[in-house]
């Protein structure tokens, strides 16, 4: 708890708004937990209603709000139904909050970009999860970097191990652990080179020490350093450098041609699309590439996208081999309480790769 207090400036005086589901991390330890740990308030909404949230917080004394970015991007699409007279009530009780976090997978540019504009907040982005509690964070105060996950949070060591491709080259970026409570800033000597991309690994005070009654797959779960292996694959770039992930390794990462492909990142590009309101990214199986590039599309009301059309919107933006080869639209994404995608069950839509 003392680790995201300090790095999120918790304090007895905030309140926060609580809407997130509580059989997870983000909805027990980061919103109700900190608050406790704090002596701050709680208000819990269940279920999440776009129009309840905004009236909430336009009764004001709300200082937080953490959500996933489906639950910002209905709040939006809220904002957009209602009177221009009623936006400039809740742009102004928005922008009255200290801070909006956004976690539990990648929040697209789009929502990112149009919260800040009407709210003036940039949603802070972080990265943990249940094994191991927070690990990264973009600042409080600081660069919050669009698709960065930031860097350790104090009492964290994390490093890359990248893929036997690469040689089997380890780099890593620790940070202080345990006892020594000082937090690692942009800046530091140990972030300096950037790495990647690889397994991102973790070790620190807060991660779990066994799965119950599983000792052959709490074995395999980590490595000889003591290091959870999250599964997830990232990049550290940028000055100063911020660790990016770019996905599940299992189904977010695409080996086509030789190319790793982010899916993540793809997705982020289809969804500046106009006619497309939801999409998601697999790879498929294909005996000359080894992957191709596939997209799920959901789109706005009215709208129609074809694979063409989709190239053509994506070609000043992506690089070739990153294009997508097909596309699949449907009524909407099927997505979990906290907002995230079972790729596995959208392959399915794609039969014998078409």
């Amino acid at each position: 708890m003392w680790s995201l207090s300090r790095s999120w400036g918790w304090s007895k005086e905030d309140c926060i708004l609580h809407a997130l589901p509580l059989h997870h991390i983000h909805g027990i330890v980061n919103a109700l937990h900190c608050a406790h740990f704090n002596g701050a308030r709680v208000d819990f909404l269940s279920p999440f209603s776009p129009q309840k949230i905004w009236k909430r917080l336009q009764e004001g004394d709300v200082t937080l709000f953490m959500g996933v970015p489906t639950m910002y991007a209905h709040l939006l699409s809220w904002y957009d139904s209602v009177s221009s007279s009623e936006q400039a009530s809740m742009r102004e009780a928005a922008s009255g909050l200290r801070l909006f976090v956004c976690g539990s997978a990648a929040c697209p540019a789009p929502v990112m970009k149009r919260w800040q504009d009407v709210t003036g907040h940039r949603l802070l982005e972080r990265y943990g999860m249940t094994e191991l509690g927070m690990a990264l964070s973009n600042p409080l105060k600081g660069e919050r970097r669009q698709n960065s996950v930031g860097i350790p949070l104090p009492g964290v060591d994390v490093k890359i191990v990248e893929s036997p491709t690469q040689q089997g080259i380890t780099s890593s970026v620790e940070t202080p652990l345990a006892g020594s409570h000082k937090p690692t800033r942009p800046g530091d000597p140990s972030l300096h080179v950037p790495r990647g991309p690889g397994e991102l690994r973790v070790r620190g005070e807060t991660l779990f020490k066994e799965y119950w009654g599983m000792p052959d797959e709490t074995n395999a779960a980590f490595d000889d350093n003591g290091y959870f292996k999250t599964g997830d694959t990232a990049v550290l770039e940028g000055a100063p450098p911020y660790y990016r992930i770019l996905g599940r390794t299992n189904v977010d990462i695409i080996k086509s041609g030789g190319y790793t492909i982010s899916a993540l990142e793809i997705e982020s590009c289809i969804l500046e699309h106009p006619a497309v309101a939801e999409c998601a990214v697999v790879g498929l199986p294909d005996e000359i590439h080894g992957q191709v590039v596939a997209a799920v599309a959901a789109c706005s009301d009215g709208s129609s996208l074809s694979l063409d059309d989709l190239r053509e919107f994506c070609k000043d933006i992506l690089a070739a081999y990153k294009m997508p080869q097909r596309l699949r639209v449907v009524s909407s994404i099927q997505r979990n309480a906290m907002g995230k995608v079972n790729k596995m069950d959208l392959v399915k839509l794609f039969p014998d790769g078409v």
